[in-house]
C-alpha cells in the first residue's frame, strides 16, 4: 500500500498487515529513554505510530535479534539500551472492544542504547514521548498514550 502526502500509511492499512500478528514499534519517556512495545498481535497500538507502522517495523528489523521467538530476546533488545515491554493483555475472541490491559516492563537495559539507533528511533514522525520514567515504571497504560506524540 501507498503512503499519503504527509508520510503516513492509508487508514486501516496497519490492521490489515498486523491485526494479529505481534509487531514491535518505540516510544521514549520523558527523561529521553527509549523503549520498545511488543502488543502480542492485540495489544493496543497508539494512532499515531499506527500512522508510521512501516517506520517502527523497519527501525525493529534492523535490530539485532538472535534470539527471536525465544525468552532471550527481550535481554538481547536491553543489551542494546532499549526497554522492552510487553502487552500483558488476552484476546477474547469475537470482541471488537479496544485493548485496555497494560504493557508490563520485561527487560530494563544496563546501559544508554548506541547513540545512532537512539537518534534513528527518536526521529520517528509521532513517536509517543510519555509523561513518566520507564526506568521507575514497572507497567504502562493505555492512557498514558492519551496525550503522547511528539
Amino acid at each position: 500500500m501507498g503512503r499519503d502526502d504527509a508520510g503516513s500509511e492509508p487508514a486501516n492499512a496497519f490492521l490489515n498487515e498486523y491485526h494479529g500478528v505481534d509487531f514491535s514499534w518505540f516510544a521514549a519517556d520523558a527523561e529521553g529513554n527509549v523503549g520498545i512495545f511488543f502488543n502480542e498481535g492485540f495489544g493496543f497500538v497508539p494512532e499515531a505510530v499506527q500512522a508510521r507502522y512501516v517506520t517502527h517495523a523497519q527501525v525493529a528489523q534492523e535490530l539485532e535479534q538472535p534470539y527471536v521467538g525465544s525468552l532471550n530476546l527481550a535481554r538481547d533488545l536491553a543489551q542494546a539500551g532499549l526497554f522492552v515491554f510487553d502487552w500483558s493483555g488476552q484476546w477474547e475472541p469475537y470482541s471488537w472492544s479496544l485493548p485496555t490491559e497494560p504493557y508490563a516492563q520485561v527487560a530494563q537495559p544496563s546501559h544508554p542504547p548506541d547513540p545512532a539507533l537512539k537518534a534513528r528511533i527518536l526521529q520517528i514522525a509521532g513517536l509517543p514521548i510519555l509523561q513518566l520514567n520507564f526506568r521507575s515504571e514497572t507497567t504502562v497504560s493505555v492512557a498514558a498514550f492519551s496525550p503522547a506524540v511528539q
